[in-house]
């Protein structure tokens, strides 16, 4: 009975890191002018007051397969500080999130292409070059209606230390 217990917690967690793993992969960023990527293993130490200041380039893809499985709609790419850009009771965007990328799915599925966005550090840190640490984080987002009611399709979040 442990062992089954225990192999049953083993496969819970291995599903959990897949679904983790599945979402963030849809959001994949870029220093600007380079094929470098800024995995996991760097995201948590790339946005630091240097890069805020300096204004570095950031490049910013999103998967086709967010959106294909839509027919109509909106998809808006937004920056926000902390974990929630969405508001819980109306699920419009809140004003304090920044926009990103804005454009019509039945514009994207005519493509089917890699949405590119370009963007800087200063921008994504909304100008907090010092003094700052929190988590910040991207989110894609859906409007299948065009009514202003959003459904997150995938999220990368990052941290932020300018102190």
């Amino acid at each position: 009975m442990r062992r089954l217990l225990l192999a049953l917690v083993s496969l819970l967690v291995l599903l959990a890191a897949a679904k983790a793993e599945a979402q963030t992969s849809l959001i994949t960023l870029l220093e600007t002018g380079t094929s470098s990527t800024i995995d996991s293993s760097r995201i948590d130490k790339y946005f630091n007051a240097a890069r805020c200041t300096c204004k570095t380039g950031l490049r910013i893809l999103i998967k086709p397969s967010v959106y294909t499985s839509l027919a109509s709609g909106d998809l808006k790419v937004v920056a926000g500080k902390g974990t929630a850009c969405l508001d819980p009771s109306s699920k419009a965007i809140k004003t304090e999130c920044t926009k990103l990328y804005t454009e019509k799915i039945q514009t994207l599925n005519t493509q089917k292409l890699e949405i590119s966005i370009y963007t800087d550090a200063n921008a994504l840190m909304r100008g907090a070059c010092s003094g700052e640490e929190d988590t910040y984080t991207f989110f894609v987002y859906t409007d299948d209606n065009s009514d202003d009611q959003w459904d997150e399709r995938a999220k990368q979040s990052y941290k932020v230390d300018t102190k």
